[in-house]
């Protein structure tokens, strides 16, 4: 887990220099280097990328869809998870306060006596972050795709 953890901050953190939002930084700073009449399409879909990863920062993406389709009226009113931490929360208390430091966020977490429940909000950890996971192999492609010339 502590492995896992270090690695996917590789690409979350916003201080990593290979993380998402630098790289996402530099492939608007190239566009603006050199534009052409495809710039507002390539910031667009830079935009989108930066939208879906901050929802899913806010919110785990089995409850997204589950919202999506309680609008469509084709879920139940009560969605699992729905009212649990966030995935920055999570996150963040895994991070910095369990995984890989100790700091402030450690409070995030409740150490809760039963394993079972030690192991269901390690569990909302691993979800959380599996959403993002996705967002980042797709953005890998696309920066894959602009270096590749």
């Amino acid at each position: 887990m502590r492995g896992f953890a270090t690695l996917f901050r590789q690409f979350d953190s916003p201080k990593e220099s290979a993380g998402f939002l630098q790289i996402q930084r530099v492939l608007r700073e190239a566009d603006a280097a050199y534009p052409d009449d495809r710039s507002n399409e390539r910031l667009a879909r830079l935009k989108a990328w930066g939208k879906a990863r901050g929802r899913l920062h806010g919110t785990n993406l089995k409850v997204l869809v589950g919202q999506k389709l309680r609008s469509q009226g084709r879920m139940p009113a009560r969605i699992p998870r729905e009212e649990e931490m966030s995935p920055e929360q999570l996150i963040s208390g895994y991070q910095y306060g369990d995984l890989i430091h100790w700091d402030d966020d450690s409070t995030l977490l409740a150490v809760a006596s039963d394993p079972f429940l030690q192991i269901k909000q390690q569990m909302a950890f691993l979800e959380a972050v599996a959403g993002l996971i996705h967002i980042y192999l797709g953005f890998s492609l696309l920066v894959r795709a602009a270096v590749d010339i």
